[in-house]
């Protein structure tokens, strides 16, 4: 994709552009994009449902079912009965999944100093403020069925 020249486009090139950083980074650690949120929303409230999990990373629950299944190839997650409810599956953690975490971390951290490090603090607090606007503004759109 060409440099674009609107404001939209800069904002659109600049993500894809970091987003395939991280999936690079990713998939150097045997991670697709996509399985990092879902083991850091695990981290965060381990022992969810797929619908859980699907909400938290904004995709479809045939996404969620995907991913869970080649992870639990690779070890990362487990699908438990939930024990309450025979038709309700949740899932965990497994060890090998919470030892990526760090990982996880480090290739964020290396992806956000890529993209910001020539930025000064006061221009980094200052795009902080712009994209929260932007997202709002968004948000709002979407919310009122304009987007």
């Amino acid at each position: 994709m060409a440099k674009e020249t609107d404001l939209t486009g800069k904002l659109i090139y600049a993500a894809r552009l970091c987003r395939s950083l991280r999936a690079r980074l990713l998939l150097e650690n045997g991670l697709y994009a996509g399985q990092d949120v879902l083991l850091k929303s695990l981290a965060a409230n381990d022992g969810q449902t797929m619908g859980s999990l699907a909400g938290n990373l904004g995709v479809r629950p045939p996404t969620v079912t995907k991913m869970v299944t080649r992870m639990e190839t690779q070890n990362f997650v487990q699908r438990r009965n939930s024990g309450f409810d025979n038709r309700m599956n949740l899932v965990f953690i497994t060890e090998a999944g919470e030892a990526l975490l760090e990982k996880v971390d480090s290739i964020w951290e290396k992806a956000e100093r890529a993209a910001f490090e020539d930025l000064k603090d006061k221009e980094t607090k200052r795009l902080h403020k712009i994209l929260d606007k932007i997202s709002a503004r968004l948000e709002e759109h979407a919310e009122a069925g304009e987007l």
